[in-house]
């Protein structure tokens, strides 16, 4: 049987005008509540972190994530 995963809550603005997509987060990074939680995954880290901790900034402009 397929063990179905939950992901995090999408971060939404009311009107985005830029969409960021990404993956699925890894069953490592779900366990620890936070994107990226495996060490080994290094590509575009920092950029979407800074994102996801500054939620209002990232709203504020209109983006989802």
């Amino acid at each position: 049987m397929v063990e179905k995963l939950t992901s995090f809550d999408p971060v939404l603005s009311e009107e985005p005008n830029v969409l960021i997509l990404g993956s699925m987060p890894g069953g490592m990074s779900l366990e620890k509540g936070e994107y990226y939680g495996n060490p080994v995954t290094i590509s575009g880290i920092s950029f979407i972190r800074c994102l996801i901790r500054n939620r209002s900034m990232t709203i504020r402009k209109n983006w989802s994530l």
